[in-house]
């Protein structure tokens, strides 16, 4: 899958950076509510970065009407960074 470590240290720096954000957003941080398991970061075919939550954090979210997390993802060198958007239902 990856060529050497230093491509395997920053795929999972990423992907660490947005299960972080993801929780900083929803405003829990990593605990009790969202775990590291709970989350996994996928891109689509067109590369966009994307979360697939467990069900015990999709109902959550389902709960706190929030129905869709947008991600950014980036790297340079030997940093990785993430932002996320939670977008709620109009209630």
């Amino acid at each position: 899958m990856f060529t050497n470590k230093a491509e395997s240290a920053a795929y999972c720096a990423k992907r660490f950076a947005a299960k972080e954000a993801f929780a900083k957003a929803l405003g829990t941080g990593i605990g009790r509510v969202v775990s590291f398991q709970d989350l996994t970061v996928r891109n689509n075919e067109n590369g966009k970065p994307h979360f697939i939550p467990s069900e015990k954090l999709r109902q959550f979210l389902v709960e706190k009407n929030i129905k869709q997390a947008h991600l950014s993802i980036s790297d340079e060198s030997k940093n990785a960074i993430a932002f996320v958007v939670l977008e709620t239902l109009d209630v």
